[in-house]
């Protein structure tokens, strides 16, 4: 019982146990969250041909989600930057590839055209 979650604050019992070797100041501090590179793993001359397929112009326009001209503005001036991104720019592009990733994983493939379907010529076997 002594043990348990405290509202809301985190870890306590940890920060308990380590007072004797951590700073009272890096204890006590605001907590602010951690946020990984987003925009140079999945932008610019190093992205991996996953990336540039999901923020492509083609499958943000399959996908509909997300006007295709503004993601390849955004991942222009991302893959051209000198400095790292912004967090506007890299929130932006996390929440583009979070919901591309998604739908190209959870929504049914789109249908093929019949007049594809028509074109292709069966051989025998």
């Amino acid at each position: 019982e002594r043990l348990k979650l405290r509202g809301l604050s985190e870890k306590w019992i940890l920060k308990r146990l380590a007072r004797r070797c951590v700073p009272a100041t890096v204890l006590q501090r605001e907590k602010y969250p951690y946020r990984a590179p987003a925009a140079g793993a999945l932008t610019g001359l190093d992205a991996p041909g996953w990336a540039r397929e999901l923020l492509s112009r083609e499958a943000t326009r399959k996908v509909g989600v997300f006007d295709e001209e503004k993601v390849s503005r955004l991942v222009a001036k991302l893959s051209a930057r000198p400095a790292p991104a912004s967090e506007a720019d890299s929130q932006a592009l996390i929440a583009v590839a979070t919901t591309q990733l998604l739908a190209d994983q959870l929504l049914p493939p789109a249908p093929v055209p019949q007049r594809d379907v028509d074109a292709v010529e069966l051989e025998a076997a």
